[in-house]
């Protein structure tokens, strides 16, 4: 092999390392929090619907952190191990009277949005519980 052979294969390895070491960055990245909120979205039928797919598809285009639950006890559980972030909930009309009275009294949660089209339904929870700002 000649030097320059050897120059460019070692150019060549470096951009690889680099390119390993940035993807593993990201990666680091992706799995921490950058933001001092995040946003806990539950309904029980996330995952099933194709308005909700598509919400969820463009509410991680603009939050780094953003986790789904379709259980209201794991989403409870998961909103008590949040330490130095605040919450802000969406919650299914459907399911809201079943964790809204669990979660209004937890000073991580600053504020909490039923998602549903039946406004009037729910407007007992926003005169109720302070933390709900939204139908």
């Amino acid at each position: 092999m000649d030097s320059e052979t050897v120059e460019n294969a070692t150019v060549s390895q470096i951009a690889t390392d680099r390119a390993q070491i940035s993807t593993c960055r990201t990666k680091m990245i992706e799995q921490q929090n950058l933001e001092n909120f995040q946003i806990i979205w539950l309904d029980d039928n996330i995952n099933t619907t194709e308005d909700n797919l598509h919400t969820v598809s463009l509410l991680r285009t603009i939050i780094n952190y953003l986790h789904i639950f379709d259980n209201i006890w794991d989403c409870y559980d998961y909103i008590g191990t949040v330490q130095d972030e605040k919450v802000f909930l969406i919650v299914s009309g459907s399911i809201s009277e079943n964790i809204i009275p669990y979660v209004y009294h937890i000073p991580q949660v600053q504020f909490v949005y039923i998602y549903c089209f039946d406004v009037e339904k729910h407007k007992k929870w926003e005169a109720e519980y302070g933390i709900v700002r939204g139908i």
